[in-house]
């Protein structure tokens, strides 16, 4: 298994526990299994990287289509990206965003 496997493996199991989800077996390799990490609310895709970056291209297509992917599922679609071990931003639909915090 290459460092990147590794890596993103590691970060998953790590997110599944932090989100108190459950990896997705196969994700990304399969057309049924969705997403990295399910929880009860949401439906994670996470991104990691072997070294720490400035920066990474999240493009529309690829958004909507995780975003489309959790209403599927009746979960918000989140992506969860760590530029570096101990730093991750989450990024979410406004809409859905809205709705979270309205209910706080």
């Amino acid at each position: 298994m290459d460092k990147k496997r590794i890596v993103s493996n590691k970060s998953e199991k790590e997110v599944a526990k932090k989100y108190n989800g459950k990896l997705q077996l196969g994700s990304g390799c399969t057309y049924v299994h969705k997403g990295d990490v399910k929880t009860d609310l949401l439906l994670i895709d996470d991104k990691t990287f072997v070294k720490p970056r400035k920066s990474f291209t999240l493009n529309k297509d690829k958004l909507w289509k995780h975003f489309k992917d959790g209403k599927k599922e009746e979960r918000i679609g989140i992506f969860r990206i760590a530029f570096d071990k101990n730093k991750a931003v989450v990024v979410i639909e406004e809409d859905e965003f809205l709705s979270l915090i309205e209910e706080l």
